[in-house]
């Protein structure tokens, strides 16, 4: 960091218009007024990256933005290096999303989702962060290059998801009726959790989530996809309520992701028949 840095804070009259991580790096002598104003001017209104803009110039690195955020707003510093990739819950988070607000998924535990960022002073990814997933979200600060390519190999990778499926027009047809499902699902999960020593094996290390390699629901062959998506949470003990479609999809995906579950199998209780 440049020696000035060393200095407290100085105060800003809020007259300025700065704030956020572009204020604090200005209080702490790492930027100079007009050089923050500039960088913000030089970026559209709600996608625009300020911590890549500012990095891009040479100013600062982005361990020493990442170290200063986590510093100065009280967040945990995350080296991404050292995170496993596979680790990523990027279905719970729509791929324009993590693009457009420069975030990424970490993991989903019990109905609260890591995401990492660059910038932790963007409230506004935050909420639509929360109201996408209808999860509470807890906030990591890493460095901005590291962060924009893992965000750029979820994308690239990003396969379809169940926002697809949440059209009002989505509609089920058998072409022939499904043999009863019978013991097949249970020994496949008892297998499973053998293999495994009852645990999930797709959890962070330290800690052990409920495992439910085969998720059992019950519904009615003319159910609609967001009594389903409520039928499934329901099974894993997840709140729903007042959730819209997209956002009862993302929180059906998160739970079958958090459980390691392999497997779901939606009885038709009014059919007499189970299909998976």
């Amino acid at each position: 960091m440049p020696a000035a840095a060393k200095a407290g804070p100085k105060p800003l009259p809020p007259a300025t218009g700065l704030v956020g991580l572009a204020r604090a790096l200005v209080q702490h002598g790492h930027l100079d007024e007009p050089e923050a104003r500039a960088l913000l001017q030089a970026g559209g209104p709600r996608d625009f990256n300020f911590v890549g803009q500012l990095t891009g110039t040479g100013r600062l690195k982005p361990r020493e933005v990442a170290e200063f955020a986590s510093r100065t707003f009280g967040y945990p510093l995350l080296d991404l290096d050292a995170y496993d990739p596979a680790q990523l819950a990027c279905s719970a988070v729509d791929a324009k999303l993590m693009q457009g607000r420069h975030v990424l998924p970490l993991y989903v535990r019990r109905k609260r989702l890591a995401r990492a960022v660059a910038d932790p002073t963007r409230t506004d990814a935050i909420d639509d962060v929360k109201f996408h997933t209808g999860l509470m979200v807890d906030t990591v600060v890493v460095e901005d290059d590291k962060l924009q390519r893992l965000i750029d190999q979820a994308v690239a990778s990003a396969g379809p998801s169940l926002d697809a499926l949440s059209g009002d027009d989505l509609h089920l047809e058998f072409v022939q009726e499904p043999e009863p499902a019978g013991e097949a699902p249970a020994d496949f999960e008892d297998a499973w959790l053998g293999w495994h020593h009852h645990l999930n094996p797709g959890a962070v290390a330290g800690t052990r989530d409920l495992h439910a390699p085969v998720a059992y629901v019950q519904t009615p062959v003319t159910a609609k996809p967001k009594s389903t998506c409520r039928a499934v949470l329901d099974f894993f003990g997840a709140d729903h309520k007042n959730m819209t479609l997209p956002q009862l999809t993302r929180a059906v995906r998160a739970s079958l992701h958090d459980h390691g579950t392999r497997a779901l199998l939606l009885d038709f209780t009014d059919r007499g028949y189970s299909c998976s």
